[in-house]
C-alpha cells in the first residue's frame, strides 16, 4: 500500500511572543499551522507526524492555546496526527503527568503518542517513537514488507557544533538500514539528510539568530520515497523582528555575564546534575544585582529555546 505522510517540525505553540518579535506572533503560528494542514489536505495525506515540542510551556500558558489547538485538530480530524513528546510538552520531565496540554490532546484522541512499541498504520507501515530522554530504539520488526519510520525528539545535527555535547549525527542515522525514514525534532534548524533523515526545524523564527531560517514542512510518499518540501510564507525581517539591541546595552549585558561567571568560580558549593538548578543555587548563595539575575535568566531561557527547543 502507498501512503502520503505530512511531516511537521517543532511547533512550540505559545501565548506570549518571544522577546524580539514585534508582530502578532500568536496569530501567525496558527496561520502557518493551518497553511500546512491545508496543504496536507489538498495532497490527500493519510496522516501527519510531528516530532515533539507541540507546545512550548507544558501548561503555563492560558487555556487559549490548548483551545485553539483543539479547534484546528478538530477541523482536520480526518487526518490522524502521530507524535512524540518533547521536553516542552511534559512537566518536570515526567511523561506520566496528565495535567499538561499534550496529555489532554491524547486523552481526547486528537493525537496518538508514539513509543518503542510499533504503532501499525495502514497494515504495512510501522511507526516507532523516541520521546524526549528515551534511548535509541534497537529492537524493531525486521520484515521487509513493512515500511518502518522512526520519530524522535532528540538533538540531531547535520554538522558538528562546538557547543553540542550529546547529539546524534544525521549522517550516521541515515546509515541505519533498519528504518526507511527518520523524522527528528528538537533542533530548530531545517535540513534533510540523504533523502532519509528529515528535520523540519521550528515552525516560527523565535530568536534573532533565526533571521535566515526558512521554516518548512514535508510530504513523504512511502511508495516512491519522494520527499516534497514546502516552505511557509514568511514576512520580511523588519516586520517580524525589532531592531537589534543597542551596542552599549549589549556591552553592559556581556559585562554582567562575565562578572557573574567570575563570581561563580569563586563560590564553593556542591553542584548537582541540573545545570539550571546549579545556577539558581549559586545566585541564592550570594546577593547579585537584580538586573544581573534577570539577564542570567533571560540567557538561560534563550539558550534552551535556541539549542534544545
Amino acid at each position: 500500500m502507498m501512503a502520503r505522510i505530512g511531516i511537521l517540525g517543532d511547533l512550540h505553540l505559545r501565548k506570549t511572543k518571544p522577546v524580539h518579535r514585534i508582530d502578532n506572533y500568536y496569530q501567525k503560528q496558527f496561520e502557518k499551522l493551518c497553511y500546512a494542514y491545508n496543504t496536507f489536505d489538498d495532497y490527500g495525506c493519510d496522516f501527519v507526524i510531528q516530532p515533539g515540542d507541540f507546545f512550548n510551556n507544558y501548561g503555563k500558558d492560558p487555556y487559549d492555546v490548548l483551545y485553539e489547538a483543539i479547534a484546528l485538530l478538530a477541523l482536520y480530524r480526518h487526518i490522524p496526527l502521530y507524535l512524540v513528546f518533547g521536553q516542552h510538552d511534559v512537566k518536570f520531565h515526567n511523561m506520566e503527568l496528565k495535567d499538561v496540554p499534550a496529555q489532554i490532546l491524547s486523552q481526547l484522541d486528537f493525537i496518538t503518542k508514539l513509543d518503542k512499541a510499533a504503532q501499525p498504520e495502514k497494515d504495512d507501515i510501522l511507526l516507532y517513537g523516541m520521546n524526549y530522554g528515551d534511548p535509541y530504539i534497537k529492537k524493531i520488526n525486521r520484515s521487509r514488507k513493512k515500511h518502518k519510520i522512526l520519530v524522535m525528539h532528540n538533538l540531531v545535527l547535520k554538522t558538528q557544533k562546538s557547543w553540542a555535547k550529546e547529539y546524534y549525527s544525521a549522517k550516521e542515522l541515515a546509515k541505519d538500514n533498519r528504518f526507511d525514514l527518520i523524522i527528528c525534532g528538537d533542533n530548530h534548524e531545517a535540513f534533510i539528510q540523504d533523502n532519509k533523515v528529515i528535520n523540519c526545524g521550528s515552525l516560527m523564527r523565535m530568536n534573532l539568530d533565526q533571521t535566515n531560517h526558512k521554516p518548512m514542512f514535508v510530504i513523504y510518499d512511502t511508495k516512491t520515497r519522494k520527499i516534497n518540501k514546502f516552505h511557509y510564507p514568511i514576512d520580511p525581517i523588519y516586520i517580524v523582528f525589532k531592531k537589534d539591541i543597542k551596542k552599549e546595552d549589549k556591552q553592559k549585558e556581556e559585562q554582567f555575564r562575565e562578572d557573574f561567571v567570575i563570581s561563580l568560580a569563586n563560590e564553593d558549593f556542591e553542584a548537582g546534575l541540573d545545570f539550571r538548578q546549579n545556577i539558581n543555587t549559586a545566585m541564592r548563595k550570594k546577593r547579585y544585582r537584580k538586573r544581573t539575575k534577570e539577564i542570567i535568566e533571560e540567557s538561560l531561557d534563550a539558550y534552551q529555546e535556541r539549542i534544545y527547543g
